[in-house]
């Protein structure tokens, strides 16, 4: 009989909490530039008028990430690598979690 063994690499409270302060600081408040259009039909998101240097294309976000936008179904997978940038009805991040 084989046996297989694999580490769980966790990541601690601190590490995740250094991770999530700096995708806040470059994230938070900023508004996500999403050409799924699906989104852009569902949300109505126009950042006409936004200054650019508080736009971020999504192409531009660490991956892997989530861009969770309200009362939009997510999966209950847990994955500690994933950013989560959750996004208002205007386009902009309101809060970031890794989970």
């Amino acid at each position: 009989m084989t046996t297989h063994s694999f580490k769980l690499d966790i990541p601690s409270q601190e590490e995740i909490k250094a991770k999530t302060d700096d995708m806040s600081a470059r994230y938070l408040n900023k508004y996500i530039e999403d050409d799924d259009p699906l989104i852009r039909e569902n949300y109505n998101i126009s950042l006409k008028g936004i200054d650019q240097k508080n736009i971020v294309n999504k192409n531009k976000l660490p991956e892997p990430y989530r861009l969770i936008y309200p009362l939009a179904p997510v999966t209950l997978d847990l994955r500690l690598d994933r950013l989560n940038l959750y996004i208002d009805n205007t386009g902009k991040v309101t809060n970031i979690s890794y989970h």
